[in-house]
């Protein structure tokens, strides 16, 4: 497989003894799914999809009423976002993937919170209810920025990451 952002008419003919490779378009590859287009819009899909499994089946624990707040965002921290977050290094944001990574961390403290969006609460209420209750912390886009050492990230130093929700939009 040849990748590039530019398509590429190239034929690869690999033999190994009297057998020829066949080339294909995408491969999946310790987990992660490499396109020939360097497209990773389909492989932040499958991520999502894997972290809200995971979240769904984190559901019995996360509504257990003697877990608090900051210790259901810890269970979502090492559970949700790691498996969302597998090979993240490797995706290029863009600002439909960007927002489909803000959407489903909203969604997930929604769980959290039980809000449902019958009550007609705005994503950015949510989020400052996060903050407000537990203190500072990192928003799932920037911990996939910082992992895949996207030059924007370095526009929030430690201690200054509250207002960061509004900065990724």
């Amino acid at each position: 497989m040849v990748t590039s952002k530019t398509v590429l008419n190239i034929q690869q003919n690999i033999k190994i003894g009297d057998k020829t490779l066949e080339e294909v378009d995408k491969l999946k590859y310790l987990g992660s799914t490499i396109t020939n287009d360097v497209n990773c819009k389909n492989e932040v899909k499958t991520r999502i999809a894997v972290g809200t499994s995971a979240l769904t089946k984190l559901n019995p624990v996360l509504k257990n009423s003697n877990n608090t707040l900051k210790i259901n965002i810890h269970l979502l921290r090492s559970v949700v976002w790691a498996t969302t977050l597998y090979a993240c290094e490797s995706w290029t944001l863009h600002s439909i993937t960007e927002k489909k990574i803000s959407a489903f961390e909203i969604k997930c403290y929604r769980k959290i919170l039980n809000v449902s969006y019958k009550e007609h609460r705005t994503n950015d209420c949510i989020a400052k209810e996060i903050v407000e209750r537990t203190g500072n912390h990192e928003t799932l886009l920037l911990v996939v920025m910082q992992r895949s050492r996207h030059p924007s990230s370095r526009h929030f130093p430690p201690g200054k990451r509250d207002n960061a929700w509004q900065n990724t939009k």
